[in-house]
């Protein structure tokens, strides 16, 4: 049987959507093609009228990356406030409380998040995002108890 002809153009297509992609990720284009007007600026006009959790959710995400962790915690508890089954806006909070070194506001959300969520809460366990914690004697507790609660 005869080797393949499009195996090598197939794996230069590959390699090549893989560049392009980490290219986009390193000058940030993926999160800028989510839509216009996902500044700063224009995200804090739309939070001082009505704003919905997709609103609050792209506002905590311009916080993130604006290196505020604390006032983006936030703003993702007012997105789940509006939309509480959104499980992306529980994983920014929970790594928002992370970065946010607010260990005590963490652990009690993780809590709440394993009692509702336990699959998750465990998900969560295993993020490097949360490797600061990993010194902190609850941490273990807490990814055992979520662990354990979404295995029942």
């Amino acid at each position: 049987m005869a080797p393949h002809a499009r195996k090598p153009s197939f794996a230069a297509l590959v390699l090549t959507l893989a560049a392009g992609a980490a290219a986009l990720a390193a000058t940030g284009q993926f999160r800028r093609a989510s839509g216009p007007g996902k500044d700063l600026a224009t995200l804090e006009k739309q939070i001082a009228g009505h704003p919905d959790a997709a609103t609050w959710n792209a506002y905590g995400d311009a916080l993130r990356d604006a290196q505020r962790p604390a006032a983006a915690a936030d703003a993702y508890q007012r997105a789940l406030d509006l939309d509480p089954a959104n499980r992306v806006t529980k994983i920014n909070l929970a790594l928002a409380l992370a970065q946010s070194q607010n260990a005590d506001a963490f652990f009690a959300y993780i809590s709440r998040l394993t009692m509702t969520d336990a699959k998750l809460a465990a998900d969560l366990f295993t993020r490097p995002e949360l490797a600061p914690l990993h010194a902190d004697p609850r941490f273990h507790i807490a990814a055992d108890s979520a662990h354990a609660q979404a295995v029942d």
